[in-house]
């Protein structure tokens, strides 16, 4: 079932469609539920393909027979990776949801979706919590949320909702990392185990996040702490002191690690600062 908690009440919220299934299916079970006030539509034209209008004509339409507020925004540059298109899109939903007084964005990521992240995050030789994945609810900007209430749905789920939808080509084509992944290596992988792999993934994160939660609880509250004490922390609770008190990509991180070990003051890049003096050890933003 669709986490409709995620969504608030009283305030308006900005569904992105697509035109695909999911996101379509999404809209349709959103339309169709009590307790959501008020829902805009919006349709992001990433000017790479040539059924770009059509689509946006299908999801206007769309709008309409639901008597939703519709808009389309189209990108100002033409994205190279999936990040670029990603971060994009998100800007635009910021200046759009700040415009029209929404307080929430939705998007129809669901639990395929989050298993290929999971997937491709592993093999990039991510943390522990980054096999968390793709949560279902962050800050996007200031008084704005970012929600995902089908993520833990399956894609066939949502394909039995929606009615009407348009096919994205680009889908079925194994040109980027992500579609191999979903089109050949996880029916692959599910071939080899009868377990369902989601799943696996599910109880492997559950467990994970019960050590990390562990962890959590011998982490310093100090700002300051004297070399003596750094020194004698276990690696898992410096890297946790550190990130909770700025956010650090991996790089900045060791980099840190290693500067503290050598006693050394170091700038980490993006305005933060590893500063040791009279024997303490502390992070500055």
């Amino acid at each position: 079932m669709l986490n409709l908690t995620l969504l608030p009440v009283e305030e308006k919220a900005l569904v992105a469609v697509s035109g695909g299934r999911d996101s379509v299916a999404l809209l349709q079970r959103l339309v169709a539920a009590e307790n959501i006030s008020s829902l805009e539509v919006v349709h992001v034209d990433h000017g790479i393909r040539d059924e770009s209008e059509e689509e946006q004509r299908f999801v206007s339409q769309l709008a309409k027979r639901y008597s939703l507020v519709f808009h389309a925004l189209r990108l100002d540059k033409i994205p190279h990776t999936e990040t670029q298109a990603r971060e994009a899109r998100y800007t635009h939903f910021i200046r759009l949801a700040n415009q029209r007084g929404c307080a929430t964005v939705v998007t129809a990521h669901h639990r395929e979706d989050q298993l290929e992240t999971r997937i491709m995050n592993l093999l990039r030789g991510c943390s522990p919590k980054g096999l968390s994945g793709i949560p279902e609810s962050r800050k996007l900007a200031e008084g704005i949320s970012l929600v995902r209430p089908a993520l833990k749905v399956s894609r066939e789920w949502l394909g039995e909702i929606a009615t009407e939808w348009r096919e994205d080509k680009s889908n079925a084509v194994e040109d980027n990392v992500r579609n191999r992944l979903r089109l050949t290596i996880i029916p692959q992988l599910q071939s080899l185990f009868p377990r369902d792999v989601a799943e696996s993934f599910d109880s492997l994160v559950e467990l994970l996040e019960d050590d990390l939660s562990a962890l959590d609880a011998f982490v310093p509250e100090e700002d300051i702490l004297s070399l003596h004490q750094w020194e004698t922390l276990p690696m898992a609770i410096k890297r946790r002191w550190l990130r909770k008190r700025a956010p650090l990509e991996r790089a900045q991180l060791e980099k840190g690690i290693l500067a503290a070990k050598e006693k050394k003051s170091v700038d980490l890049g993006r305005g933060i600062h590893l500063k040791i003096a009279d024997n303490t050890l502390s992070l500055r933003q």
